[in-house]
């Protein structure tokens, strides 16, 4: 032959890299354990560009803007993120050469606002204390100000969203096991995953369980939403799933840490959450392939408040009645007074394991009349008469827990001009779902007379009675 071939040059953009993730089995962290023949396999959507599962929509939405006209020429991209779509949108702008300017949480991590930046994203930050509530009601603002200047996808009512995974994430599963899969389970956000791949995976095969997780009310597992205590999700169908699991922020965070040092996983902690889910469901399973959603990876929580190591219980005295300092409660009598005549609210936080004396009193701002403000339908009761701690506020609080190596210990709250009983509405809170919203958590009232913070009384779940009932031993009467 006359010459030596050429070898073919690669074709791939960034954006055909975009999905066809592996699906890595889990094998040490299941060590030791029986469950029968169950497999469980995690698909790794850290292996995307952006990082996340969120390059999957957040590409979809952008390419149907395109093709419908919607996202013209000149425009700005804008939409609310708590991080990983706002990442997946700025890698793509920078890719295709798009400006992109991002309403984001003002505490979400460290790390996710310098991903942000280095893409050349503009950022826009809404109280944290909102939460991503917040930045949606901030993108609407903007939008209406400054019409034809932005395009806005909309992640939450997009259908593209949940097609995206309909699409991609679904049919790979079910090709990667081989039509095997028994059982999906993953968290809620914008809830495109779960509503994407459940549908797809009913389609192939009924039986297959979708198992849905989302976090406490007041949580502090970024990129997740407590559906029933957020702003409506228009893509969000519960007929698609199964079940649906509460998990606890704490657990989350320990399996993350477990996932890094049992499987070489750094993941994040709806990574852990998920984990946990499978914790929850694993027992009930005599034979099965489970297919656990590990969104994105750890590297972008890498702040000293996360990943720390889990400190030793520590040895000593233990927790007299509900642990209480008499400097603790002074300190929480005179937040009560100062907020009367409305509700004060807060938490008292104490070591993983440690005596009474070391729990500190955290005053938290309450929300109610903010929410209030904005959906009388969902909060009917202002200030006076209930108290909310904005889903900000505490994500805010988990991060200085993990610095600080503490956990909620007791929620405070006050009733002005009333006894320190706990009511039908407060039972409703603490238990929403019939079951502790805290796990181990106890709650304290305090009644506030004409400004003055008198009786106080600290409630405990009672398995039995299934409801918060009177500690012995903590009280004033």
């Amino acid at each position: 032959m006359g010459g030596k071939m050429k070898k073919q040059l690669s074709q791939t953009r960034l954006v055909d890299t975009i999905g066809k993730t592996p699906l890595l089995k889990l094998e040490k962290i299941l060590s030791g354990k029986d469950f029968g023949k169950t497999e469980v396999y995690a698909k790794a959507e850290w292996f995307n560009p952006g990082g996340s599962v969120k390059d999957r929509p957040a590409y979809r939405m952008v390419r149907e803007g395109l093709a419908s006209g919607q996202f013209r020429s000149g425009q700005k991209l804008i939409d609310s993120t708590s991080g990983n779509t706002g990442i997946a949108y700025a890698m793509l702008g920078a890719a295709m050469g798009f400006p992109v300017t991002l309403v984001v949480p003002d505490n979400i991590s460290a790390e996710k606002k310098t991903i942000l930046r280095a893409y050349g994203a503009e950022l826009v930050f809404s109280p944290g204390l909102e939460g991503s509530d917040g930045a949606r009601r901030l993108v609407r603002r903007v939008v209406e100000a400054y019409p034809g200047d932005y395009f806005c996808p909309d992640q939450y009512s997009n259908a593209a969203n949940w097609k995206a995974h309909f699409e991609t994430t679904g049919p790979e599963i079910w090709d990667q096991t081989g039509g095997r899969v028994t059982h999906f389970i993953a968290g809620l956000g914008t809830s495109g995953t779960v509503m994407g791949v459940g549908r797809y995976l009913k389609q192939r095969n009924p039986e297959i369980q979708i198992i849905a997780l989302q976090p406490e009310p007041f949580h502090g597992i970024e990129g997740w939403k407590n559906m029933e205590s957020s702003d409506k999700v228009a893509i969000y169908d519960p007929e698609i799933y199964d079940r649906k699991i509460t998990v606890p922020t704490e657990p989350a965070y320990h399996w993350a840490q477990e996932l890094a040092l049992k499987e070489g996983m750094l993941v994040s902690a709806s990574s852990g959450g998920v984990y946990y889910g499978l914790m929850q469901v694993l027992p009930e399973i005599e034979k099965g392939v489970v297919v656990l959603l590990f969104a994105d990876s750890g590297d972008r929580y890498l702040s000293p408040q996360y990943f720390l190591p889990e400190k030793e219980a520590a040895t000593g005295r233990t927790e007299n009645a509900a642990g209480l300092s008499e400097a603790a409660l002074h300190e929480i009598k005179k937040h009560a007074e100062k907020e009367y005549p409305n509700e004060g609210c807060g938490l008292i936080l104490g070591p993983d394991a440690g005596a009474a004396g070391a729990y500190r009193f955290r005053s938290c701002v309450n929300a109610q009349d903010l929410y209030h403000k904005q959906d009388a339908g969902l909060f009917p009761r202002t200030s006076r008469t209930a108290y909310f701690i904005a889903p900000g506020e505490l994500l805010a609080v988990q991060k200085e827990l993990r610095a600080a190596h503490e956990k909620i210990r007791i929620i405070y709250h006050s009733h002005p001009d009333a006894g320190a009983y706990f009511s039908e509405e407060d039972q409703r809170m603490a238990a929403p779902d019939g079951d502790p919203a805290y796990p181990g958590v106890k709650h304290l009232v305090i009644s506030v007379q004409k400004g003055k913070a008198g009786d106080w009384q600290v409630y405990e779940w009672s398995s039995g009675e299934r409801k918060f009932v009177p500690m012995k031993g903590s009280s004033q009467k």
